[in-house]
């Protein structure tokens, strides 16, 4: 139980990490795209 729980967190410490990537990623693009909108 207590493994299957370990193995749980870490796949789901895993997917966090890939998507605040990909959320990082889309923000800086984002930013260069339409430097405008954040310089309000």
């Amino acid at each position: 139980m207590q493994l299957e729980k370990s193995r749980y967190l870490k796949q789901m410490m895993k997917v966090g990490f890939f998507w605040m990537k990909m959320i990082q990623m889309t923000w800086n693009g984002l930013k260069n795209k339409f430097p405008f909108m954040f310089n309000l």
